[in-house]
């Protein structure tokens, strides 16, 4: 039996609603002054990928929600691709039904400051019904996990602090699990201490609760964080039964249950991202690509010094890497009480649960830490090489993830070791607590700046200039921005952070950077999207290098074709000249003023011009070369772009499908058709020619687009190695429709509901059967 240390005379003993009420409310109250100028007042994140990413997607959502659909595609990046199962978005996540009445700004900066605020219940709850500590030492713990650096620095990625939320509730959850069975009211059972209370084991209600945070975890859409929380959960889980006894049948039963039911629940957005992964390019990044940011030596005072070296918001950060990345303060008074609870722990006699956690610190900070600036064999490398799924992520750096919550544990327990040399404790312990929040909210205020919604998508000359085209009216053209890594390190380095500059968004927007453009509903050919298909991103990789400056002059003008032939009709370029000059077949249509000349970056000129080798998305085409498969006509059409001398192809008249096509080709220009209606997961084209053709709609080939000729079914074909294909053997007019219904969705749909529906089904019988056996062992009653 494994029973609780009792709490230390240092903090107070609490009312019954300090814990039950006092508690939730205390830790919503310091949520809400921490997020009041987001919250209260309206102002919203802007800088980093919250405004190059998550508010265009966020806006996106909330666009089609309002119009009554749920998106499964999105069609304005990257010549399309998926939505659901983008395992950086979360429509299937409960919050998400709140989004249709609020903007989307504000809903991201709403998500944060709950699953802040979910952070630190599930902390204080894990501390108090789990470690048994005081009321007191449980909110400090609470606090420091929720305010600290690292959890409140991740609020670019709103989707980073939806799923860290979830550890201490995973913790809790595994300890439900991995209770004893409740003992036999007639026999001599045991039970563990947790806190004042008696855990008794409810094996069903367990697995089922474990299932769920796990299921919500995963439905919250954070892959690397619910790896990082799985295997801390393994380790802790291995500590415990090191600890209890389990039979291993019983254990093994309990643990596939919950497995069932958070796969389950969550199956409608894993199998997609399943899917997506499979034909992505993350399955095996190299250890150097890993090992991107990581936590320097000369950082690792970061828990208690982190403008050591310098501050982006002051404009004097001299650190290698990262600032938000490496962010991890915890503040003087917890990091010092953290430091005393593990000393306390290491003693003999010391709490071996608390030492755990020291030791869990120890081995974050040394993952943390990666390869260095020589990327050298580490305990990052062996993580790398030895643990499933590490390959597929980034930086080591958020291993400083797991550092944080142990940090928070052992500075509760700190707290509770704390002798009684005060003869009222409860002023100095709310003390404690007040210095606590306050320090680490003083830091929070400069982690970024804030701006007003209304200066998010501002209607510039390049938007409207756009817009006003009659071919992105129709449908039927995408803009490209091959200058976007260029753009990017101009207006994202911490550089550029809190700069000042007047009109900033309005400058940024002007270059046509990749996903800003999704609020205004214009297509782009490219896209910034952490997980992609390899075809598509070896796709526009290639292009963009063909459009460098001192690229040759043939291969920049085969990307000129092959991005017409992706429906790529203006270019925007972020040059210090005309692209005149270097890109042929790009004509200038439109110069707005010189960006900002930020510190360390040459100023640019931003020139919108008209791509003269543009074809309609969605156009009939009689000349193709027909190929084997879809990863062959991909190697012809890169072979002819990266080599043209060696096979020439033009792709403004010739297209490269994979399959057999009912008809021979018949050299002619090629005719257009029209798109009659456009959603995200359906596109109808009305078609006439007089001969045979092949419709090709140039968005992007993914399992679960299918097509119909006139109501009938027909078979999606590759063309051009990514993009979309439909043969039309007879000639006259036709109506095709592409609809997207991914099978694994519909899969994941229905065991997600029939997951859901028998979940609750055995909660309820549980909870009845359990009900009906304690009114039958209970003592007759006497008047």
């Amino acid at each position: 039996m494994v029973t609780a240390r009792p709490a230390s005379h240092s903090t107070p003993k609490p009312h019954a609603w300090q814990g039950a009420v006092g508690v939730p409310l205390l830790l919503l109250a310091l949520t809400l002054i921490y997020f009041w100028p987001q919250i209260g007042q309206g102002r919203a994140l802007y800088w980093g990928d919250i405004g190059l990413y998550f508010t265009p997607m966020t806006r996106f959502l909330h666009d089609n929600l309002c119009a009554g659909r749920l998106p499964l595609w999105n069609p304005l990046i990257l010549c399309g691709a998926p939505f659901v199962g983008n395992p950086q978005t979360w429509p299937l996540y409960p919050l998400t039904a709140l989004l249709p009445i609020v903007s989307a700004p504000y809903f991201l900066s709403l998500t944060v400051a709950v699953h802040v605020w979910l952070a630190g219940m599930g902390t204080a709850l894990f501390l108090r019904r789990t470690l048994g500590l005081g009321v007191a030492a449980s909110l400090l713990g609470a606090i420091t996990f929720m305010f600290g650096g690292w959890l409140v620095s991740k609020e670019q990625f709103p989707n980073m602090v939806q799923a860290a939320a979830y550890l201490p509730w995973v913790l809790w959850g595994l300890e439900r699990l991995l209770a004893p069975p409740a003992p036999d009211p007639g026999g001599a059972g045991e039970g563990i201490a947790l806190g004042g209370g008696t855990a008794r084991g409810a094996p069903t209600q367990g697995a089922l609760l474990f299932g769920l945070i796990l299921g919500l975890q995963l439905l919250a859409a954070h892959a690397q964080i619910t790896l990082l929380t799985l295997y801390l959960a393994v380790a802790w889980g291995i500590f415990v039964l090191a600890r209890r006894r389990v039979p291993f049948l019983r254990l093994a039963g309990r643990l596939a249950l919950a497995g069932l039911v958070a796969v389950g629940l969550s199956a409608a957005q894993v199998l997609p991202t399943l899917q997506l992964f499979h034909d992505g390019w993350r399955q095996n990044m190299s250890f150097r690509i890993v090992d991107r940011f990581y936590l320097p030596l000369n950082q690792s005072a970061n828990w208690v010094l982190p403008t050591l070296h310098g501050h982006p918001y002051f404009g004097n950060f001299s650190a290698r890497g990262n600032f938000w990345e490496t962010c991890c303060y915890v503040g003087w008074l917890p990091f010092a009480l953290a430091l005393r609870g593990a000393v306390a722990a290491c003693r003999r006699g010391g709490d071996a649960r608390v030492r755990f956690w020291a030791v869990a610190f120890l081995v974050a900070y040394l993952l943390a830490l990666g390869g260095g600036a020589s990327h050298r064999p580490g305990p990052y490398w062996l993580a790398y090489k030895l643990l499933p799924g590490f390959h597929s992520f980034h930086d080591p750096a958020r291993c400083l993830f797991w550092a944080t919550f142990a940090l928070s544990v052992l500075a509760a327990a700190g707290l509770e070791t704390l002798p009684a040399r005060v003869r009222r404790p409860g002023p100095a312990i709310a003390l404690v607590l007040l210095l606590a929040f306050a320090d680490l909210a003083w830091f929070g205020r400069t982690i970024y700046p804030l701006a007003d919604p209304a200066t998010l998508f501002p209607m510039t000359r390049t938007v409207a200039a756009l817009r006003g085209d009659p071919a992105f009216a129709a449908r039927q053209a995408r803009f490209l921005a091959p200058d976007s890594p260029r753009v990017w390190h101009q207006f994202s380095p911490w550089r550029a952070y809190r700069q000042g500059v007047p009109d900033f968004q309005a400058l940024w927007t002007d270059t046509l950077t990749p996903n800003l453009m999704m609020p205004y509903g214009l297509p782009d050919a490219y896209g910034y999207e952490p997980v992609t298909r390899h075809d598509a991103q070896q796709v526009m990789a290639a292009i963009n290098s063909a459009f460098r400056p001192d690229a040759p002059a043939d291969q920049r003008a085969r990307a000129a074709a092959w991005a017409g032939a992706l429906g790529v009709r203006a270019v925007a370029t972020d040059r210090v000249r005309a692209p005149e000059a270097t890109l042929p077949g790009l004509t200038p249509r439109l110069s707005d003023p010189s960006l900002p000349p930020l510190r360390g970056h040459e100023p640019g000129r931003v020139f919108l011009s008209r791509n003269a080798r543009w074809q309609p998305r969605a156009r009939l085409m009689t000349d193709f070369v027909a190929v084997g498969g879809q990863k062959a006509g991909l190697a012809r059409v890169m072979d002819a772009l990266q080599h043209p001398g060696k096979r020439a192809l033009d792709l403004a008249r010739t297209v490269v499908v994979a399959g057999p096509i009912p008809f021979d080709p018949t050299p002619a220009p090629p005719s257009g058709a029209t798109i009659t209606e456009d959603t995200p997961d359906r596109v109808a084209v009305a078609a006439d020619s007089p001969r045979p053709a092949l419709l090709v709609l140039a968005d992007t080939l993914h399992p679960g687009w299918r097509a119909t000729v006139d109501g009938r079914p027909a078979p999606v074909l590759s063309a051009d190695g990514c993009l979309r294909a439909v043969a039309l053997p007879q000639p006259g007019a036709h109506r095709v429709v592409f609809l997207y219904r991914p099978t694994l969705f519909l899969l994941g749909l229905y065991v997600t509901l029939l997951t859901l529906s028998a979940s609750l089904g055995a909660a309820i019988y549980d909870g009845i059967w359990k009900n009906r056996e304690e009114t039958r062992r209970a003592p007759p009653k006497h008047c």
